[in-house]
């Protein structure tokens, strides 16, 4: 029955039910087994995989168990007991979805197969409009035929036949095509062009929305979906949307698209536009994108199909979506040649250091990779990423790449690497002590490729306006004194000078004379402050200096004569400001 009645407190594990009664010695192989378990049944092979070919192709299906026994289908529906029973190649001269499985003693086997054979040819009356970045015809695989970003199935999303060929089947709860955040997607101008065949006339979705999308990214992306009544709509996910009022409201197949170029969108239905319609905004992209889903999420599942999916990195014509529509199973031809989307950047890096340079590209897969330097082929360089590492100067130079496939080729613009040596200080700022009123001046010696930028720091704050090798200070007060140090910058990195301490003196003897008289000091000092000379004869001990006078609210500059200075063969002044 259906209730909780007599449940189980415990786990279990690998549940298996057979048709059959299995012998001791079966049930004994898969205790012994432990941990490897079941082995899954031998998977069905169809030979070569699907993909576009010209003209005609033979195609075969094979199973690693002789004892199954395979039905195969050339609809696109799963094959049954009903479906032929394979027994030889067999050629295919048109667009064909081949599905196949394996069936022992008349219980399906093994999981279903399923490889999509697209023919075409000169005559086939399919189409190629340029500027397509990613291409996902839904062929019983989520991979991009153009850009690479190959999508990851999430839910009960399932293929099956479409207006083409084979097309994504989603269920309008929870299923969906993740696709990765990636560059080439992030566009501002751009058309977004599909089949689709709602399975619901008045409910785009199932999720309780009032929409279901086709394709969008998360919070702040674009995406393009419908509303239940069947209109399109343009959305700024979680932010804004703008909205057709061609709609489809019937459950056969139908092209829709919609194009952005600045602030115009156009809609369109079978080939029929609306618009340009305003639409001032600009998309940002901080999560990955689904088909018929959002944001790399199943939300807002799209209830129905998608088949022949494509983004552009423009606005396409009317004509160009008119001619889209009219190639009907004609579809899209595979002759795309290559197209840089981001070409490498310059780099500037430090000697010794290392470098990357990429280069992101659409096109008929395969794409080959060829690295330039100067014009000259890098050996080895064949991937969408270059490293160079331990650079030296003899690595500096211009940087491209060559990008090619079977219908043609494209070469980047080029990428400046610049070899740069980081800043080194060659001389320190110097510790000084200077006069209240008077002038300081730090300097600072360095080495490193230009431009270099400098800034002086007073007890670690930035100085306003100290940017340069040397640091002026007029009219130094006490405040100014402090520790003072300065950071020097270029492209590839920095360096911080040792501190140098700057003392600021409240006054001095400015000169000193020897007369029949006594010693006569010369002061110069801050006007009306209050100073106290002190003397010595002997320095080896503090407690020997001793006050020798008190001068009060003193002018800038004064003298002082020691009458008690004659006769003695040595004697050290200071001077001190006191309260």
């Amino acid at each position: 029955n259906s209730t909780m009645d007599g449940t189980f407190l415990g786990s279990i594990d690998e549940l298996s039910i057979y048709n059959r009664a299995l012998d001791a010695s079966e049930i004994q192989s898969i205790f012994g087994a432990v941990s490897a378990g079941k082995c899954a049944p031998p998977p069905v092979l169809i030979t070569p995989r699907g993909g576009f070919y010209t003209n005609s192709i033979t195609v075969s299906i094979s199973s690693t168990d002789a004892t199954a026994e395979i039905h195969f289908t050339l609809d696109g529906s799963d094959p049954s007991l009903n479906s032929p029973v394979y027994t030889d190649a067999f050629a295919i001269t048109n667009t064909t979805i081949v599905e196949a499985r394996s069936f022992v003693d008349g219980l399906p086997f093994s999981p279903v197969a399923c490889e999509v054979f697209r023919i075409w040819n000169a005559s086939s009356g399919c189409v190629s409009p340029p500027g397509q970045v990613s291409w996902w015809p839904g062929d019983c695989t989520p991979l991009d035929l153009l850009g690479g970003n190959d999508g990851a199935v999430i839910g009960n999303t399932t293929y099956q036949a479409g207006n083409i060929a084979a097309g994504f089947s989603f269920d309008g709860i929870s299923s969906a095509v993740v696709v990765k955040n990636a560059p080439n997607l992030q566009l501002q101008t751009f058309s977004i062009e599909a089949w689709i065949q709602r399975s619901s006339a008045i409910q785009a979705t199932l999720t309780g929305s009032a929409s279901g999308n086709l394709f969008a990214y998360g919070t702040g992306g674009y995406g393009i979906g419908m509303y239940n009544d069947g209109r399109l709509y343009l959305t700024k996910a979680g932010v804004s949307n703008v909205g057709s009022s061609i709609a489809v409201t019937d459950t056969n197949w139908h092209h829709v698209a919609v194009t952005k170029s600045g602030t115009n969108v156009t809609f369109y239905v079978d080939g029929v536009a609306e618009g340009p319609t305003n639409y001032n905004t600009v998309f940002t992209f901080s999560s990955n994108a689904s088909i018929g889903g959002t944001g790399g999420t199943a939300a807002t599942s799209f209830y129905g199909m998608i088949d022949e999916l494509g983004i552009y990195n423009r606005a396409l014509t009317t004509n160009e979506i008119q001619a889209l529509v009219s190639a009907g199973s004609g579809g899209k031809c595979p002759n795309y040649p290559p197209l840089v989307i981001f070409p490498p950047a310059n780099q500037n890096v430090p000697v010794g250091g290392s470098a990357s340079f990429a280069v992101a590209a659409s096109g008929w897969r395969p794409l080959s990779y060829q690295w330039l330097f100067r014009g000259n082929p890098i050996a080895d360089a064949t991937n969408t990423l270059l490293s160079l590492t331990n650079v030296q100067f003899s690595a500096a130079g211009s940087y491209s790449v060559i990008v090619s496939n079977s219908y043609g080729s494209m070469t980047s613009g080029s990428a400046t690497l610049t070899v740069s040596v980081p800043p080194s200080i060659t001389q320190q700022p110097q510790t000084q002590t200077v006069l209240v009123g008077s002038a300081a001046t730090f300097t600072v010696g360095v080495t490193g490729t230009a431009p270099l930028s400098y800034q002086w720091r007073r007890n670690g704050i930035n100085i306003g306006g100290a940017t340069s090798s040397i640091l002026v200070i007029n009219n130094v007060q006490t405040q100014n004194a402090g520790s003072y140090t300065v950071r020097i910058t270029n492209a590839v990195g920095s360096v911080t000078s040792n501190p140098a301490t700057l003392t600021v003196a409240s006054g001095q003897f400015s000169a000193v004379m020897v007369g029949a008289n006594g010693v006569q000091l010369t002061v110069q000092g801050e006007a009306g402050a209050n100073y106290a000379i002190d003397v010595s004869s002997d320095l080896s001990d503090p407690a020997n200096w001793q006050p020798q006078a008190t001068l009060l609210n003193n002018p800038a500059v004064w003298q002082f004569t020691d009458t008690t200075a004659p006769g003695i063969s040595q004697r050290f002044y200071r001077l001190r400001k006191t309260p």
